[in-house]
């Protein structure tokens, strides 16, 4: 996805007019580009204080093409808005990561860990960073880049390409997949290798190691070309998607699970996408709700027009899992393109965005300026879908890559990578 946003360009866009389901609608952010930062790919965290973080791909004081992004902070104003402030600009190859598209995540001691796509230490590839920031006494944060990847460009097993975010486990470690990279073979739309899964051990002197736990090939079994972020469960096991690979015909993606054994982690495919009405190439992860049912979105597949899905697999007893489509995005009024991650409310409702559709028709977005949708889980399994935002091509922003964070109040917040009055991105509040 992020090659889609090399083609953004600054400016402001003209708005049309956008009326949809009752909920309150506000951007809290509008980002302006260098020496801020534009284009927010990824989704918000929450700190104990309220002040929401994310990152930008692009933008800032960084000496790339349009700035190499920041890691920003949003701090309650007393008066219902936020206040901006760039907490990290990245500076690029050789000092550090470019062009972040992953959400961040805390630690217990309020330190920030997050991806960058590109960049890194490494003098043979520039293939992403793993990083954290520290807060300071003076209210400064410092950077650490705790992994430079080398991708398998330097001839190693090392991944590269982090458009994931980060998951720690109950010990500290980091968990996170890179979408290329590693020793699988057979996979084409990639640099060089099918990605892993790694994991990054943190030591008494400072030193992160890492472990790769899996790497995927074209095998016409495993998935591969990893875009999402993992998930843990109870038992200590690791889920996640790719967007491409599995079983035949189409090769359309898989929901994966990595289980650890006493040599490792030991993975088994849950479900091949087929690219039909079950949908194709899921982008995000997936969620759990209370019942150990896992959510997920996919980029194509579902209707004839192949807009998209949000799917559920639901596990039996013999350790199979069924998959069943809970809503496949029409275009139109309706959504096209989920890209971000879902999530579930303790209701059940379902909660995400889509890239475009919802009814805008100008020429800076034909297909539609994107949604914020909820599903809503009724009898007999069947969810109904209201369109909480449809976003016009203005001041409110268009095209949310990201998926949203809800609040103790139920408030969801979100990011949307395009337009906005400065041309460069909004973060937006709803209230239901």
């Amino acid at each position: 996805m992020s090659r889609l946003l090399l083609l953004f360009t600054f400016g402001a866009l003209t708005s049309i007019g956008n009326m949809c389901a009752a909920a309150t609608f506000k951007v809290i952010y509008a980002f302006k580009g260098a020496p801020d930062g534009a284009a927010p790919e990824s989704s918000l965290v929450f700190d104990s204080n309220g002040n929401l973080y994310g990152t930008t791909y692009i933008g800032g004081t960084g000496n790339c093409f349009l700035g190499c992004g920041t890691v920003f902070q949003l701090s309650p104003n007393g008066h219902g808005g936020f206040t901006e402030r760039v907490i990290h600009s990245f500076q690029g190859p050789l000092i550090d990561g470019d062009n972040p598209e992953a959400p961040l995540i805390f630690d217990k001691r309020g330190n920030l860990y997050g991806a960058t796509f590109m960049g890194g230490q490494s003098v043979t590839a520039a293939a992403g960073t793993v990083f954290r920031l520290s807060p300071k006494a003076d209210g400064s944060w410092a950077e650490t880049v705790l992994h430079s990847f080398n991708g398998a460009l330097a001839g190693g097993p090392d991944g590269g390409g982090l458009i994931g975010g980060l998951v720690f486990d109950a010990a500290g470690n980091l968990y996170g997949t890179t979408a290329g990279g590693g020793t699988g073979t057979g996979c084409s739309g990639v640099t060089s290798g099918c990605g892993i899964v790694f994991q990054l051990k943190p030591a008494a002197s400072g030193v992160w190691k890492e472990v790769i736990l899996h790497n995927f090939t074209n095998n016409h079994r495993d998935g591969w070309s990893p875009q999402s972020t993992l998930v843990f469960d109870q038992a200590g096991n690791l889920y996640g998607t790719t967007f491409s690979g599995g079983s035949e015909p189409m090769g359309g993606g898989t929901v994966f699970k990595l289980a650890p054994t006493a040599g490792g982690f030991q993975e088994t495919i849950l479900y091949s996408f087929k690219c039909g009405t079950d949908g194709c190439s899921p982008y995000s992860g997936v969620a759990f709700d209370a019942s150990g049912n896992l959510y997920g979105t996919t980029v194509g597949g579902g209707d004839a027009q192949g807009q998209g899905t949000v799917f559920k697999l639901i596990p039996d007893s013999n350790g199979g899992w069924t998959e069943t489509v809970v809503h496949a995005f029409m275009g139109g009024l309706d959504g096209v393109l989920p890209y971000g991650n879902p999530i579930v409310d303790a209701s059940g409702n379902l909660y995400g965005t889509t890239l475009n559709g919802g009814g805008g028709t100008t020429s800076n977005c034909l297909d539609g300026c994107g949604t914020v949708w909820k599903l809503i889980p009724g009898a007999s399994g069947v969810y109904t879908e209201s369109v909480l935002r449809r976003f016009g091509n203005g001041a409110e922003g268009q095209g949310s890559l990201a998926g949203l964070v809800m609040d103790a109040q139920g408030n969801l917040y979100g990011t949307a990578a395009f337009a906005g009055p400065h041309g460069g991105g909004v973060v937006f509040e709803i209230t239901p």
